[in-house]
């Protein structure tokens, strides 16, 4: 039922609702005053009735006394018929202690209600109100005299008052249903306008005015309505001539872009072309070096001033031996700087090539369960000889049952790094290794008691071909790309770099590496 009228009501107008709403609250107010009213007036009139009726039988009752007490018959119908010219008297009967004396009765039926002897008021039955009252002297009751007196004018009058009401009732939720409708066609012409101007700002015509004449709600309303359509006018204007601009910006920056990726393209490719060419030579210098270093007395003329010492008296061939060992160590030196220069030289060039590799997304990750102590000893046994002749202390902190989810080149090559630049920036003291797993990643510190990093230029470490200042590149040497690629690296594998470091006292290298395959690696 409730459904059913939500439903209907929601298929009508504003107009309609405001009319259907006021008219049901006023014929609601209009019944329940109508019924109080009535029934207020249907009390006052039976009151008054009753009082009626009981004046009308005890002055009945004083004026039939001296005939009851005389049995005086023909007074006594006298008096009834005086009584009975009342046009609202039904009947009316005297009696004294055993007999009725006198009658009179206007019922269509011969008989009359039977009353009691305890002369209370009676009920109305039959559209008859029914009264006796004693006939008493000095509390003595000698008989009673009884009346019936009409209801129909008093039903007429009730009858009367409720149609009247029911009539007035009608009237007024006719001229609140009419009022309403004008209040509603006035309310709903300026809320249509307000609707128009709506659509009309929907569609972009921010142009439309809304009529705001008057100082009532709805031009109060109609006045912040086009105040706030003028304002959009201005703005989306405003906003029109920021987007031109943007899209002539937008041309600019696209063709800044499409000209730096070109140029970073042909860096890329030129860093690669550079290196693939360097890298060959490079190559080929190691091995003449390392010949020259293991191998010097194989050569002929070596084995010739050999030979030679042989045949030399026996006090020149200590001479010529001496001599022979200091040429040997000589070129042996010589060779080893030389080669320890082609694997510097070497090395450089394949950190520009992983790091071009990685820049240009090309670098491919394969990770897998690695056992981090086999990692950390192939790391030590690259970098070893470097602890080893800087005189440095090692420490390692790490279990041999951790595992860690990462592509073993490029781990090893992220501990080669962090690890190499520890040494590299400590002259004293000792370089650390700690590994831990913290919930599902594996937590690794490379630490070292150098000379530290300025708070300011601990960011800046990480970008490609920066160092900490120019003095210190010129004396220990790089590209300045070993943090970057490890930085990289670690972000690829999901993970996470940082780094503490107090200028004078050292630094702490802090990087994160999944511990299983449910951390996503980044291919």
């Amino acid at each position: 039922m409730l459904l059913g009228v939500k439903s209907l009501l929601s298929k009508l107008s504003f107009r309609w609702k405001a009319i259907v709403f006021i008219a049901s609250i006023e014929g609601l107010f209009n019944i329940m005053f109508a019924i109080v009213v009535v029934s207020v007036m249907q009390n006052n009139l039976e009151e008054q009735f009753i009082k009626r009726a009981e004046i009308t039988a005890r002055l009945f009752a004083s004026s039939a006394t001296n005939a009851v007490l005389a049995v005086d018959i023909a007074s006594l119908e006298s008096i009834v018929d005086d009584i009975m010219v009342n046009e609202d008297l039904m009947y009316a009967r005297v009696s004294n202690m055993t007999d009725v004396l006198a009658i009179r009765n206007k019922l269509n039926h011969k008989t009359t209600p039977n009353f009691s002897a305890n002369f209370k008021r009676l009920d109305i039955t039959a559209d008859v109100y029914n009264v006796a009252y004693p006939v008493k002297v000095q509390n003595n009751v000698y008989g009673q005299v009884e009346i019936g007196i009409s209801t129909g004018s008093l039903g007429f009058i009730i009858s009367s008052l409720q149609h009247k009401f029911i009539f007035i009732g009608f009237g007024e939720i006719l001229f609140s249903a009419l009022v309403s409708f004008l209040l509603g066609s006035f309310l709903v012409r300026r809320l249509v306008n307000l609707q128009d101007a709506a659509h009309a700002v929907a569609v972009g015509d921010f142009s439309f005015r809304v009529p705001d004449e008057g100082s009532d709600e709805l031009s109060q309303a109609a006045k912040t309505f086009n105040n706030m359509s003028y304002s959009l006018e201005l703005l989306v204007t405003s906003l029109e001539e920021a987007n031109q601009e943007l899209k002539k910006q937008y041309k600019v920056s696209e063709e800044s872009r499409n000209i730096a990726e070109h140029a970073s393209k042909a860096k890329t490719d030129f860093i690669n072309m550079i290196s693939h060419e360097l890298r060959t030579p490079t190559q080929g210098l190691k091995g003449p070096f390392e010949e020259l270093a293991k191998q010097i007395y194989l050569f002929k003329g070596v084995q010739g001033l050999q030979q030679m010492k042989m045949s030399l008296p026996l006090e020149c061939r200590g001479t010529l031996q001496e001599s022979l060992n200091d040429l040997v160590t000589e070129v042996v030196e010589i060779a080893s700087g030389g080669l320890e220069s082609a694997n510097h030289l070497l090395c450089l060039i394949n950190q520009v090539l992983d790091f071009a590799k990685m820049d240009s997304g090309k670098l491919s990750i394969t990770p897998k369960l690695v056992n981090i102590a086999a990692a950390i000893k192939t790391t030590i046994n690259i970098v070893g000889s470097t602890i080893t002749k800087k005189n440095l202390k090692l420490k390692v902190t790490a279990s041999d049952n951790l595992w860690v989810w990462a592509d073993p080149v490029c781990l090893n090559q992220i501990l080669i790094n962090l690890l190499g630049n520890a040494i590299k920036f400590c002259d004293q003291g000792h370089v650390s290794v700690s590994v831990e797993q913290e919930k599902n990643v594996v937590h690794f510190v490379i630490s070292d008691t150098g000379c530290g990093i300025p708070d300011d230029k601990l960011d800046v470490i990480f970008k490609a071909f920066e160092q900490v200042d120019d003095s210190m590149k010129r004396q220990i040497g790089g590209t300045g790309l070993g943090l970057p690629l490890a930085a990289g690296l670690i972000n690829r594998h999901g993970g996470k770099i940082w780094v503490q470091s107090t200028l004078g006292v050292g630094s702490h290298f802090h990087f994160t590496l999944p511990a299983n395959a449910d951390l996503k690696v980044v291919k």
